[in-house]
């Protein structure tokens, strides 16, 4: 092949359907392989539509507990200090209170028992944060049958700040003692793959809730993903 005449380089992309065809000219060797990776290894998609909050509010609801209702809680959405972009939630109470933003929607389908997701997500804390005890934070997902409402006991699959994570009723004392990690007052990576038994009675995963658990000060969180993986990716370390 002429080095004068790199343009002639040609590639073809054939479709996953087989039928349709489609030749793209590349400037260069490089480039054209840069082309056919990205084809062959598409981005995985991210079931959880404006998880890094460049969209404002956008998709996520503030839900205050009735217990909690004189506590100030409030969500926001900052320029400060962002672990990306240019924005980021900001949860913040006055007295120390549970609550949670919660995912209005999925994006282009649902979580369901029998597949394997992950969950991504980066937060901090602010130095001065005052908390009842760990668990601080955690994710929840309630587990809904097939009248969209909580199953028997009304069980949830829950995620703690170190990845761990557990199945339980919340008709009663939860057992959290052991989804316990150091109060991040950096930007902290947390990430937690899970699956929910097919013999679990549930049909599908409510949206996710992220909880402050009983903190009176800010919590900063940023760069939320979910997105199913095959079942090569191993699982998390969960109790029952």
């Amino acid at each position: 092949m002429s080095n004068r005449s790199p343009l002639l380089l040609a590639s073809i992309f054939r479709y996953i359907s087989g039928v349709n065809t489609m030749i793209i000219r590349c400037p260069s060797p490089a480039v054209c392989l840069t082309a056919l990776l990205a084809f062959a290894c598409p981005a995985i998609a991210n079931l959880i539509p404006n998880g890094n909050f460049e969209d404002g509010k956008e998709n996520w609801n503030l839900w205050i507990p009735p217990e909690s209702e004189d506590a100030d809680c409030e969500f926001y959405v900052t320029d400060e200090s962002p672990h990306s972009g240019k924005a980021c939630a900001e949860l913040s109470s006055l007295a120390k209170a549970r609550y949670t933003i919660a995912a209005k929607r999925y994006e282009d389908g649902e979580v369901v028992p029998g597949k394997r997701y992950r969950l991504t997500y980066w937060i901090r804390m602010a130095e001065n944060l005052d908390a009842k005890g760990p668990p601080y934070f955690l994710v929840r997902f309630m587990l809904l049958g097939e009248n969209s409402e909580p199953i028997a006991g009304a069980r949830a699959l829950i995620i703690g700040l170190d990845g761990k994570y557990t199945i339980q009723a919340l008709q009663g004392k939860l057992r959290l003692n052991e989804l316990s990690a150091e109060r991040p007052t950096t930007w902290t990576k947390v990430e937690s793959v899970f699956e929910v038994p097919i013999n679990s009675g549930a049909t599908r995963l409510d949206r996710p809730g992220f909880f402050a658990m009983f903190i009176q000060g800010s919590i900063f969180l940023d760069d939320i993903s979910l997105e199913e993986v095959d079942d090569s990716v191993t699982l998390s370390p969960s109790y029952p």
